[in-house]
């Protein structure tokens, strides 16, 4: 009898033991996901001008810092601009060499508040790349040119993460030339004057979206996310929001002339001149290679 009271008690105290032990797990695994882990400024810059390069850092605080950063990209060569705080660049804008590559990075935003005819970087020679990590691009409301404006079929954007925000000239214009999207938001431009896509505007050129958010952005025509006309458009990932959003992430498009135009999300003139729209969310995959998901106006 002693025993197996004693057994008993032994048996008891592993459960209650085990009880605790489990209390301070998590059996359904509910904890938020961390994402992925940062990358090292080592990792980044292999990443970005690939192993065994070291880029020139110009650290931009003020708009001389940017000035100066401009007259050294544009003779070439690889660099980082660490943008720690807000800089008003005015109307300053800067053209990478043919070949150069810069990754923006520090948190910080660029802001051009001046001059209508420009934005922030034109990719308008051969090979040349922008990268954007976790800095922001911001214009203002009288400019008529995307605060990244790519020309040349070689060149390329790539933005990971930060923000283009606050332009009314677009927030990337691609006409010809690459732009991929992994991360960051895209949010708060416009473009009027019987323009055509807000966020996003691609002319021949290659636009694949694989992360990030396209939101808030206005046009008084068509595309109030993104507008491709002749070009290529995948999307695998991320978030295009329409026209029924809500405040501040709805993208709008009101083609008061041509009724049922307006492809809030995204607007898609094909190779043949036929029109394709959607107005509503984007959270899943959409590709100019189909018409999987896409609305036909003129088919």
């Amino acid at each position: 009898m002693k025993k197996n009271v004693l057994w008993m008690l032994t048996g008891l105290a592993l459960v209650l033991a085990f009880g605790l032990v489990l209390g301070g797990c998590d059996l359904n695994n509910d904890d938020p996901d961390p994402g992925p882990t940062p990358l090292t400024e080592a990792e980044m810059n292999e990443a970005d001008f690939g192993p065994g390069v070291t880029p020139t850092t110009h650290t931009i605080t003020t708009k001389a810092d940017f000035v100066a950063a401009k007259n050294a990209i544009e003779g070439g060569g690889n660099y980082v601009l660490n943008i720690t705080v807000e800089v008003d660049v005015e109307g300053v804008y800067i053209t990478p060499k043919a070949g150069a590559v810069v990754s923006l990075r520090g948190g910080g935003t660029l802001h051009r508040s001046t001059n209508p005819s420009n934005g922030l970087f034109e990719l308008s020679n051969a090979n040349s790349t922008l990268i954007l990590r976790d800095a922001g691009l911001k214009g203002h409301a009288g400019n008529d040119t995307g605060l990244v404006y790519i020309t040349d079929s070689s060149a390329e954007f790539v933005m990971h993460g930060g923000t283009i925000t606050g332009n009314s000239g677009r927030g990337v214009e691609v006409s010809d030339g690459t732009f991929t999207m992994n991360g960051g938001t895209i949010s708060g431009n416009t473009f009027s004057d019987s323009g055509a896509g807000g966020g996003v505007s691609v002319y021949q050129g290659t636009f694949t979206m694989t992360g990030g958010t396209i939101s808030g952005n206005t046009t008084d025509r068509h595309g109030g996310g993104v507008w491709v006309y002749d070009g290529t458009f995948t999307k695998t990932g991320g978030t295009i929001y329409g026209g029924s959003a809500g405040t501040g992430l709805a993208n709008t498009a009101d083609d008061t002339d041509e009724d049922g135009y307006d492809g809030h999300a995204v607007f898609w003139i094909d190779g043949d001149s036929n029109l394709w729209k959607v107005d509503g969310d984007i959270t899943g995959a959409l590709s100019t290679d189909n018409v999987t998901g896409w609305t036909a106006i003129i088919p």
